[in-house]
C-alpha cells in the first residue's frame, strides 16, 4: 500500500517486464532497489524529471506514457500528468 499510495507505483510486471507509475506529487519522490523478474529498478521524480536506473532494460509507463528504458542510467522529461 505504501508504494501505491505514497509513490504511485500501480503496476509492476516481472512476466511483462514492466512497471506503471502515476505520479501526482510536486515534491521529489521514487523508489530504490525495486526488485522485480531479475531486475532491480531505481525510480525519481524530481521537478518534472524522471531519473531511472536499471540492471536490465524494461518498459516504463509514466503518467500514461510509455518509455523503453535501457539498462543503466536514464533520463525523462515526461508529458503533463494524465487525468483521472
Amino acid at each position: 500500500m505504501l508504494i501505491e499510495n505514497l509513490v504511485g507505483i500501480r503496476e509492476v510486471s516481472a512476466q511483462e517486464n514492466f512497471i506503471r507509475w502515476r505520479s501526482t506529487s510536486p515534491r521529489r519522490h521514487g523508489i530504490r532497489n525495486l526488485r522485480f523478474g531479475g531486475n532491480t529498478v531505481s525510480l525519481l521524480c524530481d521537478a518534472g524529471e524522471v531519473s531511472v536506473t536499471a540492471t536490465r532494460p524494461f518498459t516504463l509507463e509514466f503518467n500514461g506514457v510509455r518509455h523503453a528504458c535501457p539498462a543503466g542510467k536514464t533520463r525523462l522529461a515526461p508529458a503533463e500528468p494524465a487525468l483521472i
